[in-house]
């Protein structure tokens, strides 16, 4: 879902030919999603995503997390949302995956994702 913050910046960004997307991150809670989240539920780690794209009507953008990256263990992910910045900033897209996927080791997570907004 785009949230209300990101539907401004992205129609701004339409109108500029600019491009914000920066940073994908994922997290284990699994609340349903709103248009006026601001952050994921419970951040688990963000990256720089590899490839953005980005116009007034939908966004996309490829991330690869590591397990390994996010500490020792194993790690649940239920939710990820794309970002303007490593840290803070303003969270553009968030989704809660409908089933739980588990990383650990050395596995990692290549999330391909787009939103339309109607």
């Amino acid at each position: 879902m785009i949230t209300a913050i990101g539907k401004q910046r992205l129609a701004s960004a339409a109108a500029s030919g600019s491009t914000f997307i920066s940073h994908i991150g994922v997290g284990d809670d699994d609340t349903d999603e709103d248009v006026s989240d601001l952050v994921l539920g419970n951040e688990l780690y963000r990256v720089a995503l590899t490839t953005v794209a980005q116009n007034d009507q939908t966004c996309w953008g490829v991330g690869t997390i590591l397990a390994s990256a996010i500490g020792a263990g194993s790690y649940d992910i239920n939710e990820f949302g794309f970002f303007d910045a490593l840290s803070g900033g303003n969270m553009i897209c968030r989704v809660v995956l409908g089933e739980t996927i588990t990383i650990t080791g050395t596995k990692e997570l290549v999330i391909v994702w787009g939103e339309v907004n109607p």
